[in-house]
């Protein structure tokens, strides 16, 4: 099965047209956009796929023709978010917010969480985790190489 991410010219709501595309291996479940580059986290396309649980970096400079520059393996990745030159990604397989250079696309380093199904980056330098039934953990990033654990928001019981 073909997986692509395709570039549409949304100038005319009522004539849109294709003008690029490329082919991925795996599905695209987010991305953001960074400039002329395109960053999309895919997760695999069948239970036992890991090795296409990446984030992707794209560059649309020629929107005609994006081109794959690097990829970063993950492990279950469910989604990202980017501030500055960083991405911090929430990777389930790992149990982990995963903190990655966007120019090297490695990881830097990670934050133990009971489970990571969502992030968002908050005021203050403070990154977000949805934590599954654990709750929201908050993780103060203020300097990148000794980030630290801030707390967490445990649910409320109805």
């Amino acid at each position: 099965m073909k997986n692509n991410i395709k570039i549409y010219n949304i100038s005319n709501t009522a004539s849109l047209f294709l003008v690029g595309e490329l082919n991925i291996t795996g599905f695209p479940i987010k991305f953001n956009i960074v400039g002329d580059r395109l960053y999309v986290l895919q997760t695999r396309n069948s239970q036992n796929d890991f090795e296409n649980n990446k984030l992707l970096k794209i560059n649309i400079s020629d929107i005609v023709h994006p081109a794959l520059m690097q990829e970063l393996s993950l492990s279950d990745p469910n989604d990202f978010v980017i501030n500055g030159n960083y991405a911090y990604i929430a990777d389930n397989g790992e149990n982990a917010l995963r903190i990655a250079s966007l120019d090297s696309m490695s990881i830097l380093g990670a934050v133990d969480t009971d489970q990571a199904r969502g992030v968002a980056y908050g005021k203050n330098n403070i990154v977000v985790v949805a934590a599954g039934p654990a709750g929201l953990k908050f993780i103060d990033v203020s300097n990148i190489t000794s980030v630290k654990d801030y707390g967490f928001c445990s649910k409320i019981n109805e």
